[in-house]
């Protein structure tokens, strides 16, 4: 009887230590994999903000484009009076275009300088979030996270989250100096 009793002990302990050491399992799966799905989620939002931050440069080079253009279209018919001085004619019609152009010229500029700086604002914005995020993915943050799922398996848990290796982060570094010196002078 005593080692019947014994034995069953045995097995209760087992189970339990089975059991806890499954739920230890899972909870470290979880938090694992919270941890590495929101540094995903903030990865992929750098990309997307990276897509709009430069659709933003190819906005601001296409409004600064167009300025230009219509400025270059404006002095060629503001120069066009030479042409006039050949053939009379034409002096009418010139002059209607160059006050159309002239009035074209004026709108595009205006339009521009109204867009590059609003169009300048939201990228500083965009890319002041993505720094913003970048944080959320240190050791601390990530800890924090995985620490939270695992707690929500189980109260007596705890996780937390290895700092990422050098080479790992190069993905996510903010690229500045010579880096930059290329792209600084488009």
């Amino acid at each position: 009887m005593f080692a019947a009793l014994l034995v069953l002990m045995l097995a209760f302990s087992t189970a339990q230590i089975s059991d806890t050491r499954h739920r230890l399992d899972n909870a470290a799966d979880a938090a694992a994999w919270s941890a590495g799905l929101w540094q995903a989620r903030v990865l992929n939002y750098q990309a997307l903000a990276n897509r709009a931050i430069v659709a933003e440069e190819v906005a601001i080079a296409q409004a600064v484009t167009m300025a230009s253009w219509a400025t270059y279209f404006d002095h060629v018919t503001e120069s066009s009076a030479a042409l006039a001085a050949v053939w009379p004619p034409a002096t009418a019609l010139l002059g209607v275009a160059a006050s159309l152009v002239q009035g074209n010229a004026l709108m595009a500029q205006s339009a521009a300088a109204l867009e590059v700086p609003a169009r300048s604002v939201y990228k500083e914005l965009l890319s002041a979030s993505q720094e913003i995020l970048q944080f959320t993915v240190g050791t601390f943050a990530l800890g924090a996270v995985a620490n939270e799922v695992a707690r929500a398996s189980d109260p007596r848990f705890f996780a937390f989250a290895l700092p990422p290796s050098p080479d790992s982060m190069i993905h996510t570094r903010v690229w500045s100096g010579e880096d930059r010196s290329r792209l600084n002078a488009v």
